[in-house]
């Protein structure tokens, strides 16, 4: 297990001093197809995050810093926070409940503010449908949910374990508490999601995996799905022989995981140091994240927020600091008898060490993608593609708004980077990750063999702050071939450091059409 506490900030709210967490975070964009073991610990760092409430905003914050700074920069810079510097002593105000980044070392060893509002979530310990976790430490282990369950984080609690729900509905997961993923150790004999791997392309790696280093019993699958068209199997049609089939896919335990769930909440809680995905939505309905945070996420695929062939939900007021897609609207075999639709992200703050910040993609397995927004959110450090559509299958992807969204970049950041072995090292290349980019193709992320497209899609109202004025981020947009286009695009009011750009470049290839730029 990690520490708790870091001794890099002591923080004070107004008069209160309030603790200093510790989370192990990436220290570079260095990633690799998971080798069967998890990261070298020389590729992260310490960074620390405090957690509190108030109901008398604004509020002043005064952190002491261990180490010399001569400057410091809090984020989002859309706040305009203006901090002034005493010695190795920091002070600002914060108007609102909120997610902040205080950087006195650039991109390292940051302090991340979670300010919350004050809020009675009105459960009781007592009651048979509750799972309460009171101050303390609790090794909680794998926990299934049930219909109707409210489970409660104390703020003072931390929670060694993983929530997952088959078919349940009706579900609460509330708190200002920590969900700490560090209790599992990945291996190569456990996966990421249940899904249907018999409908995967021959030498797809994860289908040769299920069938020779796991000998994976393909028995278990439910009878509803023994079919392998190429259209949705069901492998969720029954509850009971799901879970039979979820145990045998052994996936990682870490997080939260829905499956076929419907109106689920979950409000308030810190997911902190998953072992893979962090809170995953696979074929459901009505599952909405508020004020939600992310934060300690350094081993291979710690996406944030994934969203699998699901319907009318939403993920607002939140913070994503993941190595990987921080928020990410896909589809995957055998859920695809189900589109994914109507999502909305509005007012987040993600910072992703790698992977995308917001996107679609680049799972697309689903007959149509449609109807998601994203809005007013702030982007703080982006190392890949920030706003992204990655088409990779056979979804229409249509009815997309990316809206009022600051993007920010800084001249420390530099490009992604796979590695290829052990002995390979990173070496930076200073580098702005593309701003926009969509992208129809079929490749070695593409899960079935239909090809498919992107319309009707519009960016509007996109700030982006850079250190220096004569750089500006790439927009690329390809589609595939005459068949499967990108077009109906509008590019809407994007400024550079407060300027709009009236000669916008956008990178297009010749399976693009009706491009606007207004």
């Amino acid at each position: 297990m990690e520490k708790l506490y870091s001794d890099l900030y002591r923080v004070k709210v107004g008069e209160n001093e309030v603790k200093s967490n510790f989370a192990r975070v990436s220290k570079m964009p260095f990633n690799r197809y998971f080798p069967g073991y998890q990261r070298d610990l020389s590729q992260t760092e310490e960074a620390a995050f405090v957690s509190f409430e108030s109901e008398n905003y604004p509020v002043t914050l005064e952190i002491e810093v261990n180490n010399d700074f001569s400057k410091v920069t809090v984020r989002p810079l859309s706040e305009k926070i203006n901090a002034k510097i005493y010695g190795k002593t920091i002070s600002f105000e914060i108007s609102r409940p909120g997610q902040y980044v205080v950087e006195p070392y650039g991109l390292h060893n940051a302090l991340h503010i979670f300010a919350n509002p004050k809020k009675n979530f009105g459960c009781n310990a007592n009651s048979p449908n509750t799972l309460y976790f009171g101050a303390g430490v609790h090794h909680a282990g794998v926990i299934r949910l049930k219909d109707d369950m409210t489970v409660y984080i104390d703020k003072e609690a931390v929670v060694y374990g993983a929530f997952e729900g088959v078919g349940v509905k009706n579900v609460s997961i509330c708190g200002y508490g920590v969900i700490d993923g560090g209790f599992f150790e990945r291996t190569s004999e456990n996966y990421l999601l249940a899904i249907d791997y018999r409908r995967f392309p021959d030498g797809n790696w994860e289908k040769e995996q299920m069938r020779t280093v796991r000998k994976f019993d393909e028995s278990k699958f439910p009878a509803a799905s023994q079919s392998t068209n190429t259209r949705g199997s069901k492998i969720y049609e029954s509850k009971d022989a799901f879970e039979i089939l979820l145990d045998e896919f052994n996936t990682v335990k870490t997080g939260l995981h829905l499956y076929n769930c419907e109106n689920v909440k979950v409000e308030g809680v810190i997911f902190r140091n998953s072992a893979g995905l962090t809170a995953t939505s696979a074929g459901c309905r009505n599952i909405v994240f508020d004020n939600i945070k992310m934060i300690g996420m350094w081993r291979y695929n710690s996406d944030g927020a994934d969203f699998y062939n699901c319907s009318d939900c939403a993920v607002k007021n939140s913070f994503f600091r993941n190595f990987d897609d921080c928020i990410c609207v896909k589809g995957q075999i055998g859920w695809d008898t189900e589109k994914s639709s109507n999502i909305t992200v509005e007012n987040c703050v993600v910072w992703a060490d790698w992977g995308c910040s917001l996107e679609i993609g680049v799972d697309t397995v689903a007959d149509e993608i449609e109807g998601i927004v994203f809005r007013d959110c702030d982007c703080l450090h982006n190392f890949s593609r920030v706003l992204s559509i990655g088409e990779g299958d056979r979804a229409k992807i249509h009815n997309v708004r990316f809206e009022n969204i600051r993007v920010e970049y800084t001249d420390e950041d530099t490009k992604g980077m796979i590695q290829k072995s052990d002995a390979e090292c990173f070496a930076p290349v200073y580098a702005y990750a593309p701003l926009i980019q969509l992208h129809i193709y079929s490749g070695e992320w593409s899960e079935d063999t239909e090809g498919g497209e992107i319309y009707d899609v519009i960016f509007k109202d996109i700030s982006v702050y850079t250190e220096s004025e004569e750089r500006f981020p790439r927009i690329n947009i390809e589609g595939m071939n005459k068949n499967h286009l990108c077009q109906n695009i509008t590019l809407e009011n994007i400024t550079h450091n407060g300027r709009k750009i009236c000669d916008l470049s956008v990178n297009k290839n010749e399976f693009c059409k009706n491009i606007k730029v207004k």
